[in-house]
């Protein structure tokens, strides 16, 4: 009789399935091709948003004004700035809680209840820090957000 195992010829087999299985879900790399020309200059051209004539130095500026990727991502800085100042100008909202128990033994035959109404005292008192602070700060991201637009611009008045 043999020491094997009745399955043991299946266990490479196996083996090899897992391993295939494995493998099956794995990201092939195929290569992508490069643009053969800028992204924006024939999308600009093409919608007609770029004149035909050379562009004069205020058109440049307005142009790396809305076009600079920094400006746009402080612009979302000041949308975000713009709704802390929102919240913080949120006042708590009060909580109301109630529950009704019954009497399960003894001899009386009324109900229990409870009824509650809660503040956040500690949100009424640090109320206006709060809103200075989130006012100052969206001042402070303003005042970063002109800088920043004052700088493309001198940039780009330099270039041009």
């Amino acid at each position: 009789m043999s020491s094997r195992a009745p399955n043991a010829g299946f266990a490479p087999l196996r083996l090899f399935s897992a391993l295939a299985l494995a493998l099956g879900g794995c990201a092939h790399y195929t290569p992508a091709p490069l643009a053969s020309a800028p992204p924006l200059a024939g999308a600009e051209a093409a919608a007609g948003l770029l004149p035909p004539h050379p562009l004069a130095v205020d058109e440049v500026v307005a142009l790396a004004l809305a076009r600079d990727p920094d400006l746009i991502a402080a612009r979302a800085r000041r949308g975000v700035a713009q709704a802390q100042l929102v919240a913080a100008g949120v006042l708590p909202n009060p909580q109301l809680g109630g529950s009704l128990l019954p009497l399960l033994s003894g001899p009386g035959n009324v109900p229990a209840w409870t009824l509650g109404l809660t503040q956040d005292v500690k949100a009424l008192l640090i109320y206006r820090p709060r809103l200075r602070a989130a006012r100052a700060a969206a001042a402070q991201v303003d005042a970063e957000l002109l800088w920043q637009e004052w700088q493309v611009a001198g940039q780009a008045r330099q270039l041009a």
